[in-house]
């Protein structure tokens, strides 16, 4: 859910410090949730990303409904007047959710963290064809169509493997058809998640963490649900039950979990206070700090045209954020 927009914004005036605070914790949070996920699925027993998924969900409801349950009395009934008349879209919503976290877990277990990172770069990609497919916004210009090309190749590149070195890599560090079909569903949904959000459910501008908390808390059964139809539930209560009573494994997953919610909540306030530019370039810082740190710290190889082609899908990425923001201040300025 973390990273998507908001409609929402907040009515009090906000200082620079405030914000910068809120950017900077939003990043590492983003960032650290990243490494977090995929250190669950490299050095611990835990290989269930749906389940992980289920955790974080649960949490999500739990502490977004503590969080709203505190929050101003009026804007509390009238959010939760506007939810019980909408109850109906937001189950619909929380499919897309459910689907979206759960191949988003299921492509950092399925490939190593740079190459899900980089190809998740190509998400304007998708956006662009889910947009027109739909009919949402109007027909992207010919300057946004162009600052995808680079991201197009580099991911290519990123993903193109030296023959000679095959048979040193790891399986994560290979794409095979089900790695790849993976991280394309991964991407559909997670455009289709942004497109229809964009199209249906931000015209209503709901509170981010009433939206979280209701969302999560449906998003809680599919998930499960989804974890069980994919074989996971089967799997740890059959073959793999002793991980549930290693207490180190146990908290390393939960903690993960308060770290998802603590960075939607954090994405809510970055993004109620400050531009879709300024979080554009808090998600590029991501997404190169991400691919720079998981070399280092999972000792992922890389050749000369991974570089290249990571190089091409960040600046492709870069030139696309701003781009948009030009042409979104220009419809603003007629």
């Amino acid at each position: 859910m973390a990273g998507g927009g908001s409609t929402y914004k907040s009515t009090e005036p906000i200082g620079t410090g405030r914000i910068f605070f809120y950017c900077i914790v939003w990043l590492i949070l983003v960032i650290g949730l990243s490494f977090m996920n995929k250190a669950v699925f490299k050095w611990t027993e835990f290989k269930y990303p749906v389940l992980l998924s289920t955790v974080h969900m649960i949490i999500n409801w739990l502490m977004g409904s503590f969080v709203w349950g505190r929050m101003n009395g009026k804007i509390k009934e009238e959010e939760e007047k506007k939810g019980h008349d909408l109850r109906h879209l937001i189950m619909y919503f929380s499919l897309l959710f459910v689907l979206n976290i759960a191949f988003g877990n299921m492509s950092v277990k399925a490939v190593n963290l740079l190459l899900s990172q980089v190809f998740r770069s190509s998400m304007p990609i998708f956006i662009m064809i889910c947009s027109v497919v739909l009919g949402v916004g109007s027909r992207p210009s010919t300057r946004v169509i162009l600052t995808v090309l680079p991201i197009i190749i580099g991911v290519y590149l990123t993903c193109k493997k030296d023959d000679s070195k095959v048979s040193s890599n790891t399986e994560e560090d290979l794409l095979n058809i089900k790695s790849l079909a993976i991280l394309l569903i991964g991407n559909i949904m997670c455009a289709l998640k942004t497109t229809l959000t964009n199209k249906y459910l931000n015209q209503y501008k709901f509170h981010p963490i009433y939206l979280l908390s209701k969302l999560s808390m449906w998003s809680s059964f599919g998930m499960f649900a989804f974890a069980a139809v994919t074989g996971e539930v089967s799997d740890l209560f059959n073959n793999n039950l002793h991980v549930l009573y290693n207490v180190k494994t146990v908290g390393f997953v939960i903690s993960t979990g308060f770290v998802a919610f603590l960075l939607n909540y954090f994405n809510f306030l970055a993004n109620s206070s400050t531009s879709p530019l300024t979080m554009g370039i808090c998600g590029l810082l991501h997404q190169v700090l991400t691919v720079y740190l998981s070399t280092i710290v999972f000792d992922t190889s890389l050749n000369q045209t991974n570089v290249i082609g990571i190089c091409l899908a960040m600046i492709g990425s870069a030139l696309y954020t701003f781009v948009k923001y030009l042409e979104a201040q220009k419809v603003k300025s007629n």
